[in-house]
């Protein structure tokens, strides 16, 4: 028997609100908190996630009936494939970067404080996760949930996935730097139409969170770029942001595990 819409309403406005009221009183604490510290900034802008993240589960959980942990399995994969996975992506996001410096130099600056760099390590990689957590389920497995019980085909799940992504990032600084260079929006577009295309592929939402991870982590710990929402202390800090290398990257990557995922079908 089908649910109803209502609890996808219900939920959708739980999930708002924990994240922009609950959400905002946190990070406000955390503001006040982290004043004095070098990565106070980006621990405030992560803390409120905590609130969105746990009423996301909650709501799938007591509301639409449906057990999270489905969300995150597949009958279909290894661990040691989405590792593999999770590694190709880092492996070619260097190589993106590599060619990048090799071509422009000029652009790359070094950290001027390497221990601040090193101290941050544990503290992204235990806090970024919970972003892109969040956003995977919400932006990928409470939409493609909601649109599969309407009999949205496919293809409109993955559209609207990408729209959807892109409209919520039209306020990040990126696009107020970048505005008038068009594959800024075609990037943010492509990484929710992509990430969605591999969730339903995969029938897991797993895989998106590693390469969402594995992106902002890069980008936070490695090369970062000034101008961005998430500022950090990263080894690398690129003057100018390049969005069609960006685009070209994830579209590569994205195509790759498409065809990866394919070739490892159950038949």
């Amino acid at each position: 028997m089908k649910q109803e819409k209502s609890p996808y309403i219900k939920g959708l406005l739980i999930i708002i609100a924990s994240w922009w009221i609950i959400g905002s009183i946190i990070a406000t604490f955390c503001a006040n908190l982290f004043s004095e510290i070098a990565v106070g900034n980006y621990l405030m802008l992560n803390s409120s996630f905590i609130p969105f993240f746990l009423s996301i589960l909650l709501t799938f959980k007591y509301l639409l009936k449906i057990d999270p942990s489905e969300l995150f399995t597949t009958s279909e994969r290894s661990h040691l494939n989405s590792f593999f996975i999770g590694s190709s992506w880092l492996l070619l996001l260097s190589i993106s970067a590599g060619l990048e410096y090799l071509i422009e130099p000029e652009r790359f600056t070094f950290s001027a404080n390497l221990s601040a760099t090193i101290a941050f390590i544990p503290i992204a990689i235990l806090v970024t996760p919970l972003q892109t957590a969040s956003e995977e389920l919400f932006f990928r497995a409470y939409l493609a949930k909601w649109m599969e019980y309407l009999s949205a085909k496919r293809y409109m799940i993955i559209l609207f996935s990408g729209i959807l992504f892109l409209a919520v990032h039209l306020l990040n600084p990126e696009i107020q730097i970048l505005g008038n260079d068009p594959f800024i929006y075609i990037y943010y577009f492509l990484f929710g139409a992509f990430m969605m295309a591999i969730a339903l592929l995969d029938n897991s939402f797993i895989l998106p969170i590693i390469i969402h991870t594995v992106n902002n982590l890069f980008s936070v710990i490695l090369v970062n770029y000034r101008g961005t929402v998430l500022d950090s202390p990263a080894l690398f800090i690129d003057s100018h942001l390049n969005p069609l290398v960006s685009t070209i990257t994830l579209t590569i990557g994205s195509l790759l595990t498409i065809a990866y995922l394919r070739s490892q079908k159950v038949h």
